[in-house]
């Protein structure tokens, strides 16, 4: 009985019905210990048993390390249970997303080498934002490994290619007009910026009016070829223009959950038969928003800046996504944050999809431009 770590089917139960009690008793003991030599000899004398002999030396010396560094958070109480842990981490970098790597590298720093790997230790004393942008060259770059050191291989390989770009803009820099940043927050577009019925418009079919807004041309023309907006006659974006509550969320919707289920939720301040009417059943639906107490969602009004964060966090956390958290993330007017923003805000913050205004402040509840949240947008799409 064999087993490969990308298995989806382990039979815990199966693979150890024919070890004695003694040899449970023994392998337990030492995966709660703290020998890792200990454990991988043992591991190793009765591979066979316990559903292993599929596996390398190198796979097993990874898995009895992993067992050790998980023992004094989750004290194993059976074989069984100890067999199912083996293939946890490499089971969850092979379906992370490159946001969620940075975590698992910091939780798991000792499996990988720690401060004596010298990748390692690099990452971990990088920033967030920093670790994020080498965790998604990693995801890039393809991520389905068998063994730790593979992964190892592909973090290596990851910050040699971060470090020769390290000189470049990275996460949407700020750039001239508008005074936006990563993303001073865009507007969505108008009734206008519909799914379109015909195919996405060429890069060559551009707005006509991005000239001011260089830093978020990319971005706009990313989500036009995606069909999550369309080109209306006259050819203008209105970059400038800010972007209400109803436009964005129809922006987040066309973007990350077009089949999201439309319930038919109704707002109170929803008009009948109105254009946005399905979009925001579909972002309720999914939790994405939850409108006011008073049963309103704020229809026409411009959306903030914390409740645009505050949206983009809740879609990547719709994804499994787990956002980082940040404390250090202050703002000259953080005292008039939102409570229920905050914490996304400094999460958004550290993954490089928002950022401050030029002298300190996050003006949380300033207006977004139809620019700043295709910027946002499409920053979102990367990580998503």
């Amino acid at each position: 009985y064999t087993i490969k770590l990308t298995s989806d089917n382990l039979s815990a139960q199966e693979s150890v019905k024919y070890v004695s009690k003694s040899d449970r008793d023994t392998l337990l003991g030492l995966a709660n210990a703290s020998s890792q030599a200990n454990l991988s000899a043992f591991i190793k004398s009765i591979k066979s048993y316990i559903g292993l002999d599929g596996l390398s030396d190198t796979q097993l010396n990874d898995f009895a390390l992993y067992a050790i560094n998980n023992a004094p958070y989750n004290e194993y109480t059976d074989v069984t249970e100890f067999l199912l842990s083996l293939r946890t981490l490499l089971s969850d970098i092979n379906s992370s997303s490159w946001a969620e790597i940075s975590g698992l590298i910091n939780a798991n720093s000792e499996i990988f080498g720690g401060s004596g790997n010298s990748d390692i230790n690099y990452f971990t004393k990088l920033s967030a934002k920093n670790q994020n942008a080498v965790s998604q060259i990693i995801v890039k770059n393809g991520l389905s490994v068998t063994t730790l050191s593979e992964f190892m291989s592909k973090l290596s390989f990851a910050i040699e290619s971060f470090q020769a770009q390290s000189s470049k803009p990275q996460y949407g820099s700020s750039s001239s007009g508008g005074g936006s940043s990563s993303a001073s927050f865009p507007a969505v577009s108008t009734p206008s910026a519909d799914i379109p019925s015909e195919p996405p418009a060429s890069p060559a079919q551009t707005f006509t009016d991005l000239e001011n807004v260089k830093w978020a041309q990319e971005s706009i023309n990313k989500l036009l070829e995606m069909g999550v907006i369309s080109k209306p006659n006259d050819g203008k974006f209105r970059p400038d223009d800010n972007i209400t509550r109803e436009e964005f969320t129809k922006l987040l919707v066309c973007a990350f959950m077009p089949e999201a289920e439309d319930n038919a939720y109704v707002f109170a301040d929803s008009a009948h038969g109105a254009w946005y009417n399905v979009y925001l059943s579909k972002a309720y639906s999914s939790g994405i928003i939850k409108g006011y107490p008073d049963g309103r969602f704020g229809v026409g009004e411009n959306i903030t800046r914390e409740d645009m964060v505050t949206l983009c966090a809740r879609t990547l956390q719709l994804r499994g996504i787990n956002l980082p958290s940040d404390e250090s993330v202050i703002f000259s007017d953080s005292s008039h944050i939102s409570a229920y923003a905050s914490s996304y805000i400094g999460a958004m913050v550290s993954l490089g999809v928002v950022n401050g205004m030029g002298d300190g402040s996050f003006a949380p509840k300033g207006n977004t431009t139809r620019a700043q949240a295709a910027k946002v947008i499409a920053l979102l799409t990367e990580i998503y």
